[in-house]
């Protein structure tokens, strides 16, 4: 989509209320970087995956995202060999641990987030 045109549907500012709404600072960045798209693909798997949240929304349902961490300089720092401190290793392990939770509970229904609780 043009600059033009995105700028007229004021499209940095949905972002910028999008990224207000994240829960970590990684949903943030990927809020601020979402851009429309014209793949049917992407379209459908966008609108299906937003589908699922309002229902587990609706339903009560609250998404664990509370302790995930950007581990990214982490793991750049371990793949060089560098130790990492105590702090980075629980973070790591913080966040490995809530990714592992939301993907056992999700199987493309908001009714499976049985790991999510009510």
């Amino acid at each position: 989509m043009d600059t033009h045109t995105l700028e007229l549907l004021e499209f940095d500012k949905i972002r910028a209320l999008v990224a207000a709404r994240a829960a970590c600072s990684l949903g943030k960045e990927g809020a601020r970087r979402l851009s429309p798209s014209r793949d049917l693909g992407e379209i459908r798997s966008r609108q299906a995956l937003t589908t699922e949240m309002a229902d587990a929304l609706s339903a009560g349902l609250t998404p664990p995202f509370g302790g995930l961490h950007d581990i990214r300089p982490h793991v750049r720092r371990a793949q060089v060999g560098a130790m990492l401190d105590a702090d980075e290793l629980a973070q790591t392990f913080e966040t490995l641990h809530r990714s592992a939770t939301s993907i056992a509970g999700s199987s493309g229904s908001a009714r499976n987030f049985h790991a999510w609780g009510a």
